[in-house]
């Protein structure tokens, strides 16, 4: 059961995982690169470079160790903290998950030993 006395309001639970991404942000059309933090059924946390406001769509490739092609996903940014001089990390809600791909995610970050909590 999620705890909403302390501010994590996630129905699903998340995975630590540490997977490179490419993405494109729909209302600016700049390119970047940054990396996944942890991932779950409806959502990511990502690490990027550049600010990323509230609302802003992205279009995502996960690069995955298991996979030839990165696997594509659309997200809308939920919130976004400054981590460092330029370093955000940023939590997304993915507008349609796609959960048979996402188990495949699930099933590369359970085998790799960094990942496990």
């Amino acid at each position: 059961m999620p705890d909403f006395e302390s501010g994590d309001r996630r129905i699903f639970e998340r995975f630590r995982s540490r997977f490179s991404l490419k993405y494109i942000n729909l209302n600016s059309s700049k390119e970047g690169l940054g990396h996944t933090n942890d991932v779950c059924a409806n959502g990511l946390c990502i690490n990027v470079q550049e600010k990323l406001s509230n609302h802003n769509l992205l279009e995502i490739w996960l690069l995955l160790p298991n996979r030839n092609q990165p696997l594509y996903t659309r997200a809308e940014v939920i919130w976004s903290a400054m981590t460092g001089r330029k370093d955000y990390t940023v939590g997304l809600k993915l507008e349609k998950p796609d959960l048979m791909e996402l188990s495949r995610v699930l099933k590369v970050t359970s085998a790799l030993p960094d990942n496990h909590p």
